[in-house]
C-alpha cells in the first residue's frame, strides 16, 4: 500500500466551474393580473453526473410546457442531491463515501443549462418567480455554491441561499417545507409547528416536501400532507447492484389555488 498526502483543491477547483462567465440574465417579464394559480417545481435527487442532459430533454421540454401556462407564483423547490458529488476532482458524498466517478465539471455544466432553462422560462410566464434550497447528503456544500451561482444570475427571481437542513415558506395560505430527508424524519411536521409557529397559524393546508429516498410516497397525518418525491435520475451501478430499480423515473409540478392543491402533473 502506497500512501501520499491528499491534495484537496476541490474549492478553487468549484469556484472556478461555477463562477466563470457569471453574467446576470435579464428576463422580459409580462405580469398578468388574472394570473390566480400558482405553481411548485421540486427538483431533488437529480445526482447530475449519473443524470446526463440527453436523459432527461424530454421531461424538461414537458415540464417548459406546464410552466407556460402561466402562474401568479412559480416556486422551484431545489430539495438536495442535484449533484452526485460534493467534490469536484474525487466523487464523494458529504461524509466522505467514496462513489464511482463521474465527470463533475461537465456535470455542473448540465446542471445550470438544466436550471437556467427552467428558471428563464419561469420568469417570463410567472408575476414572481421563488426559488427555494436545501442541501443533501451528496452534495451540502457544493449546492450552497450553486445557489450563489443561481442568486447572482437570477437577480429578478426571489433566491433563498441557505445552509439549513430544512426550510418553509408560504405560497397564499399554503404552507410548505422543505428538507432533503436524510435527517429529521421522526416527526417534521412536529418540528415544522415548532420552527415556524408564526406560519403554521396563518395556514389553511401544510405539506412537506422531500426526496432522498428516490421512490414516491403521499401520506397525510393529521392533515399535514408529507410528499416524497422519486428521482428521474438512471440507476446508478450501487442501485442496480442492490436491485432499487423498480420506482417510477418522474418529475413533478404541482399547482395550487390560494389555499390547496389543485393539480399534479406527473412528468
Amino acid at each position: 500500500i502506497t500512501v501520499k498526502p491528499k491534495v484537496d483543491n476541490d474549492i478553487k477547483r468549484a469556484v472556478e466551474v461555477l463562477t466563470r462567465d457569471i453574467k446576470p440574465i435579464k428576463v422580459k417579464q409580462v405580469i398578468k393580473p388574472e394570473r390566480q394559480h400558482n405553481l411548485v417545481i421540486p427538483i431533488t435527487d437529480m445526482h447530475w453526473g449519473v443524470t446526463q442532459l440527453a436523459d432527461v430533454q424530454d421531461k424538461l421540454a414537458e415540464l417548459i410546457d406546464v410552466i407556460k401556462k402561466g402562474y401568479r407564483t412559480i416556486s422551484i423547490e431545489m430539495i438536495g442531491d442535484m449533484l452526485h458529488s460534493d467534490k469536484i476532482n474525487s466523487t464523494e458524498t458529504v461524509s466522505g463515501t467514496v462513489l464511482e466517478d463521474v465527470d463533475m465539471p461537465k456535470a455542473i455544466d448540465e446542471a445550470m443549462q438544466f436550471t437556467e432553462a427552467i428558471v428563464f422560462t419561469a420568469l417570463q410566464n410567472a408575476n414572481t418567480v421563488m426559488i427555494k434550497s436545501v442541501g443533501g447528503n451528496h452534495d451540502f456544500d457544493i449546492s450552497y455554491m450553486f445557489m450563489i451561482w443561481i442568486k447572482e444570475r437570477f437577480k429578478q427571481a426571489q433566491v433563498d441561499v441557505n445552509n439549513r437542513y430544512r426550510t418553509a415558506y408560504l405560497l397564499g395560505h399554503v404552507l410548505i417545507s422543505i428538507q432533503h430527508g436524510n435527517v429529521n424524519r421522526k416527526n417534521p411536521a412536529q418540528v415544522l409547528a415548532n420552527e415556524y409557529k408564526h406560519l403554521w397559524g396563518i395556514a389553511t393546508t401544510i405539506e412537506i416536501h422531500s426526496g432522498h429516498l428516490h421512490f414516491d410516497k403521499t401520506e397525510d397525518q393529521n392533515g399535514v400532507v408529507s410528499r416524497q418525491f422519486s428521482t428521474p435520475k438512471p440507476s446508478d451501478d450501487w442501485e442496480t447492484m442492490n436491485g432499487f430499480v423498480g420506482a417510477n423515473k418522474w418529475m413533478y409540478a404541482l399547482a395550487y389555488s390560494d389555499d390547496r392543491l389543485k393539480a399534479e402533473h406527473f412528468i
